[in-house]
């Protein structure tokens, strides 16, 4: 068992979302203290991904499970994962990051910084600090530096000291005991988890009341300034400017300890204020445990990314960038820049739903202090929208308070920077405020700034299309509801055809230049496009170089990701090779059926594949046995992160023309009595386990319940139809409403089979099952 008293040392650990800001610090952390750590993501920025390689880290969607000491994930994973259930299948424990840096804080004497809003500036401050002090320690830290003087993850061996940040939005917070705790405010936030601002400020009082030794309070900040705290066992230490700090002042650049100590300098992005409570608050810990200070201790702070960190500068006008995304956040950021007193353009993504929901009045009146406001819509993580929340309902609001800025709502992406391209930016700041794919925007835009000439729709048309052939496809605003099954959604930005490999690699490495996301599309037959369409780059896979069908000289049959599976099947029928007679009728292609395990009769394509031939997103390519690859209930493992080129196929058992023929007629007919012929994307949730989607849905009595366009089928109740001219809004509201009446009636969580395409269903699905936040230690 791994415990607080385990020698971490040599352990394997898979970390998944291992791009987050969280979770690469803590791979770092846990690669210097002697363990083996792999990890995936899905969105890895550049900058992070290579970080993580240059560090040791393995990226992999494929960890050994059986070697594995546990899985550790983020918050933004859901918990039906496809790995997740592979671990809980092979006995391997899984924990959530936050509960993972609880139970590895108990090794170590803990310094936590805690509170809504500062945390990362302020650890990182403090981190910079005592090392400027010469005080070893460890750190973890919830973000990166803005350059790379530091990592932000180190371990420091024979150092018994641990600093690292506290989340609070997922209640980890409550399995922490740190020997110190430094608060550097306390404000309502995370309504989803919170519901009162009782119940917020409750959970850093149980925090200050399980602390060790010291606590330190900002005395700024007027909820913990007002504090009612019991008796507790930890010294109190105060900061600040307001009751009775013991260490205070703020003046310009000079920070003063009770004026008995020397200034030390500060050097933070435009020298506000609430930077300087930061500075005074990493100052007050670092007091402590030198018992000294130094006037040096900030020289040659980098700063933290995406912090108040400056884009482009040049002749009078800046680009900025800030992850603020909660309303006080927002007004000191402000504070700060009109120090400059020069014209203000926000470009503003709200982040999640519930908080524009509960801040939505508060956001709009700092956001009217912005001589230029462009909102975006809102980034949910996860979360379903809700009326009122939108980041339309903000911007209706804040037209309504309006007092004479202009005010933009731009609901995606390519409509800001339109925007931006009509904007004359001679001086002032340009802010990009927000969490969500707002940092995508800013440096799609800052990129345009460096080049000559207009800005041209991420300028990736220009990057490419000479460096293609005439029979690769290429093309904008691409409708996709013609490429489904289901026959509904919207268009694709970019869509793409590439003529061979080559091409394919062109177009995966400028899209990952411009941070273009990529989506590939097979036949459409197993997912829905949303009516928003889909953002970034689709590429199909439909040109006659990956529709190529080779006999091996072993007899094994090498098909590309294009061929159509009723080609295949009718080859190997031919060919009088038996064993694929179950891809009879399935509407996909190779390279869609390898990505999603597809199967139907009792046979699935893994029990048929011998090898696949596969490129990653930086266009390598190479060959993965079967024995390699991990295949469960419509999932490939090593798909995610790949892009399945060919598969060959075993060679399969001899038979006759006519024994094949039937067995497929004997299908064919299966599948004309049990499944409806009217437009679909097949079987639209996954059979729970001990029971099956279509009669749990039937038993519910919702055969031919519809939405709209959309209805459940009278022939089998998994299948949702396209009967009247449906739109993805109707499906996927018929989708919503059958998973929360099956689950109000039966008491099953029915899980999509189907794909959003281009989105996930996190961000439309309603929770209906709330797990608990629990620490457990690995087994």
């Amino acid at each position: 068992m791994i415990t607080a008293e385990s020698d971490f040392a040599k352990k394997h650990f898979h970390m998944l979302g291992v791009g987050g800001m969280g979770m690469a610090p803590l791979a770092l952390f846990l690669k210097q203290a002697g363990c083996r750590v792999t990890g995936e993501d899905d969105n890895f920025h550049p900058r992070v991904h290579q970080m993580l390689l240059a560090n040791g880290i393995e990226i992999s969607q494929k960890p050994d499970l059986r070697s594995a000491d546990g899985i550790i994930y983020s918050n933004a994973i859901p918990a039906i994962h496809p790995l997740l259930n592979a671990a809980h299948s092979e006995k391997v424990s899984v924990m959530r990051r936050g509960e993972f840096l609880a139970v590895l804080s108990q090794r170590f004497k803990t310094l936590a910084v805690a509170g809504s809003h500062g945390k990362t500036t302020t650890c990182g401050l403090l981190i910079h600090a005592l090392n400027q002090a010469g005080f070893l320690c460890n750190y973890i830290l919830g973000g990166l530096f803005s350059d790379d003087s530091y990592l932000p993850g180190n371990y420091q061996d024979g150092s018994p000291w641990l600093v690292i940040e506290v989340d609070e939005s997922d209640g980890s917070i409550h399995n922490f005991s740190p020997t110190i705790s430094l608060l550097v405010n306390v404000d309502w936030d995370h309504a989803d988890y919170y519901q009162t601002e009782k119940k917020c400020v409750e959970t850093f009082k149980g925090l200050i009341g399980r602390t060790k030794e010291h606590v330190f309070l900002n005395q700024s900040c007027q909820n913990l300034r007002q504090l009612d705290l019991p008796e507790i066992q930890a010294e109190i230490h105060t900061f600040g400017e307001g009751g009775n700090a013991q260490l205070i002042k703020f003046n310009d650049r000079l920070l003063e300890v009770g004026g008995e100590l020397p200034p030390c300098s500060l050097s933070v992005p435009f020298d506000e204020p609430f930077n300087g409570q930061n500075a005074l608050a990493a100052l007050s810990v670092v007091h402590l445990l030198t018992k000294s200070l130094q006037t040096n201790l900030f020289q040659d702070f980098p700063g933290l990314w995406r912090r108040q960190e400056i884009l482009f500068e040049r002749d009078g006008f800046s680009v900025v960038e800030d992850y603020g995304h909660h309303p006080t956040e927002i007004r000191n950021l402000f504070e700060a820049l009109q120090l400059k007193k020069e014209p203000l353009t926000v470009v503003f993504q709200p982040h999640r739903f519930t908080r524009t929901l509960q801040f939505k009045h508060e956001f709009a009146k700092v956001l009217s202090q912005a001589h230029r406001l462009i909102v975006m819509e809102v980034y949910g993580a996860g979360e379903e929208p809700l009326a009122g929340g939108l980041g339309k309902d903000l911007f209706e609001l804040c037209l309504e308070m309006n007092s004479g800025s202009e005010i933009y709502y731009c609901a995606d992406p390519s409509a800001v920077l339109e925007r931006l391209e009509l904007i004359k930016h001679d001086t002032g700041v340009l802010l990009f405020l927000g969490a969500g794919n707002i940092q995508a925007v800013a440096a799609d835009y800052t990129a345009s700034l460096d080049s000559p000439g207009t800005y041209e729709r991420l300028d990736f048309l220009s990057a490419v299309s000479d460096r293609l052939l005439e029979d690769t496809t290429l093309k904008t605003n691409e409708p996709l509801a013609n490429k489904t099954t289901l026959r509904v959604g919207g268009a694709a930005d970019y869509y793409a055809e590439p003529a061979n490999e080559t091409d394919l690699q062109v177009l995966l490495r400028e899209a990952g230049k411009y941070s273009l996301p990529v989506h590939f599309l097979g036949r459409g037959s197993n997912l829905i496009v949303p009516d928003s369409g889909v953002q970034g780059l689709v590429i199909r896979l439909s040109k006659p170089f990956f529709q190529k069908i080779e006999l091996m000289d072993d007899g094994r049959i090498r098909a590309g990701a294009g061929v159509r599976l009723k080609e295949l099947c009718g080859l190997m029928r031919r060919k009088e090779v038996a064993g694929f007679e179950f891809l009879e009728g399935i509407p996909g292609c190779v390279g869609g059926a390898l990505r999603m395990n597809a199967g139907a009769m009792g046979g699935w394509i893994s029990e048929v594949i011998s090898e696949v031939v596969l490129m990653n997103y930086r266009g390598d390519i190479f060959t993965v046995a079967f024995e390699e690859l991990h295949f469960g209930y419509r999932h490939c493992r090593e798909l995610l992160d790949t892009i399945g080129l060919a598969v060959i196929f075993k060679a399969g058992d001899a038979s006759c023309i006519q024994t094949i023929q039937h067995t497929m007629d004997t299908y064919k007919s299966s599948r004309k009595e049990s499944q409806p012929r009217l437009p679909s994307a097949g079987c639209t949730f996954k059979n729970p386990e001990g029971s099956a989607a279509g009669m749990l849905i039937d038993q519910s009595g919702l055969k031919g319940c519809g939405v709209g366009g959309a209805e459940v089928s009278d022939i089998h109740a998994n299948f949702v139809i396209n009967r009247n001219s449906a739109t993805a809004t109707d499906v996927i509201s018929l989708i919503k409403k059958l998973r929360k009446e099956v689950y109000q009636k039966t008491g099953y969580i029915l899980e999509p089979e189907v794909i959003l395409f281009g989105d996930s269903w996190m961000n439309y699905l309603d929770p209906l099952r709330k797990e608990p936040c629990t620490t457990q230690p690995f087994p």
